[in-house]
């Protein structure tokens, strides 16, 4: 019954941090490779013209990420798309909380 415990645990810290970072990533991607119409950053304001363009090395991530299927190849994530990313980033996060509780127990066990 340990053995059976131990594993369900530690696929628990494995899924969720598998899920987490993989929602996460497809997230960050999307936001990468679509700009923003007008962006705000302190108190200046920038037009579309100067967004517009991605920098090289945005591209390239944007790039990899298509590579590896963390994007479509239209580069456009939709409703869908960002609820998936969402699901995944939540269910790895509860997954990560079973077993941080778990750890938490252990050690109140201990002292």
């Amino acid at each position: 019954m340990r053995t059976v415990a131990r594993v369900f645990f530690a696929l628990c810290l494995l899924c969720g941090f598998g899920l987490g970072s993989y929602g996460v990533l497809r997230e960050s991607f999307a936001d990468i490779a679509n700009p923003a119409d007008v962006g705000v950053i302190g108190e200046a304001r920038f037009d579309v013209n100067q967004l517009a363009s991605l920098k090289w090395w945005e591209n390239s991530l944007v790039g990899t990420g298509v590579a590896l299927e963390l994007l479509p190849t239209d580069r456009d994530h939709s409703a869908e798309d960002r609820r998936w990313n969402a699901a995944c980033a939540i269910g790895g996060v509860l997954l990560l909380g079973i077993y941080i509780l778990r750890e938490a127990f252990r050690a109140a066990d201990r002292a």
